[in-house]
């Protein structure tokens, strides 16, 4: 069973992870001395990784997780192999592909058609029934491998905050599976500093919107990873 209770602890020690490495961050900005950062690097990936051993804490052993990994597989009528990168996909008992997570900082620049592109990607995988990845992937020792596909594979989208939203956080929340760890703050916020962090990360713990997504993404783990 994955409890809310320990999908809690897990997340707050992500946004934790995701503050501090923001305000690292924005100190790395005088690179060296004549050379200096506009705007912040890209978390996007750190978040990725994050999340993969947040879920590697949660899950049960027979899982695996791979991070922007390469699948490829087939859709009915045509001849040539779609091949697809999910944020993250979960395997289980290295024979099925039983879950993908999409993850997002925010909702900024996402097309208004994106999360539909994403449910019909899932469709075609569930109708493909079997993918195919390589080990090794870039190297000279890759070997061609092939996943069953879970029936009725599901898929979540989880967005970091909320904020920077353009617009968008409401439809976005009406779909299926689509949770907002931290809804009213962003966790890159200009006036985040070393002062008022542990204060902004506590807003963040406390707020009944934040907890009710947490509680819904446990859920979500729960009825299909346990």
């Amino acid at each position: 069973m994955i409890s809310y209770q320990s999908t809690q602890v897990q997340i707050k020690n992500l946004l934790k992870q995701i503050i501090d490495l923001n305000q690292s961050s924005k100190r790395q900005k005088k690179i060296g001395k004549r050379i200096f950062r506009g705007r912040s690097a890209s978390i996007a990936n750190d978040f990725e990784n994050m999340f993969a051993r947040m879920l590697d804490a949660l899950l049960p052993d027979k899982y695996s997780i791979f991070v922007d990994y390469p699948i490829s597989y087939k859709i009915r009528g045509r001849h040539r192999t779609k091949t697809s990168y999910p944020d993250l996909a979960v395997i289980a008992n290295d024979r099925v592909l039983a879950g993908i997570i999409e993850l997002k900082i925010d909702l900024g620049y996402l097309p208004h058609d994106w999360t539909h592109r994403t449910a019909q990607e899932i469709t075609h995988l569930r109708k493909a029934k079997l993918v195919s990845y390589k080990t090794n992937v870039g190297t000279d020792k890759a070997q061609k491998r092939s996943l069953n596909v879970s029936p009725d594979l599901p898929r979540a989208i989880v967005v970091l905050t909320g904020q920077n939203d353009h617009g968008k956080l409401n439809r976005f929340l009406k779909q299926r599976n689509c949770f907002v760890l931290s809804k009213d703050i962003h966790p890159n916020d200009i006036w985040i500093n070393d002062t008022n962090r542990d204060d902004s990360l506590r807003r963040i713990i406390e707020n009944k919107d934040n907890i009710e997504s947490w509680k819904a993404f446990a859920n979500f783990l729960d009825d299909n990873f346990s």
